[in-house]
């Protein structure tokens, strides 16, 4: 058992218990999220959903002390899958997690909610 509990877990803590929460890890690699192969999943998961948040970011490979990255955009192919789920039209919210800057100017317009929780 985890002393902190996971995203998921805090959200199914305040949602009733009739609701239902669908989840689809979509990027294979870790935050490097460097294979497409789940991409159709979280993409079927997301179309049918009412309400979607996206977590994505990086961790400390991508950088911090030691770590320079050579762009700031979403590593791998993040980007990718936030901006086709974006463009669905559905109520949405990006929730970014990150220990540096994000380039992330073209989903300004394509995310109807962003939130920046750096950690």
């Amino acid at each position: 058992a985890n002393c902190v509990p996971g995203f998921l877990d805090g959200v199914q803590s305040y949602i009733t218990k009739s609701s239902n929460i669908q989840y689809a890890s979509g990027c294979k690699g870790g935050s490097e999220c460097t294979d497409t192969s789940e991409f159709s999943q979280a993409t079927d998961v997301a179309k049918a959903s009412d309400y979607i948040i996206l977590l994505f970011g990086n961790d400390g490979k991508q950088g911090g002390e030691g770590h320079d990255r050579m762009n700031i955009s979403l590593p791998g192919y993040q980007q990718n899958l936030v901006s086709t789920i974006c463009k669905l039209g559905k109520p949405t919210v990006l929730v970014l997690l990150n220990g540096g800057n994000l380039g992330i100017d073209e989903l300004n317009d394509e995310c109807p909610g962003i939130i920046e929780a750096y950690y």
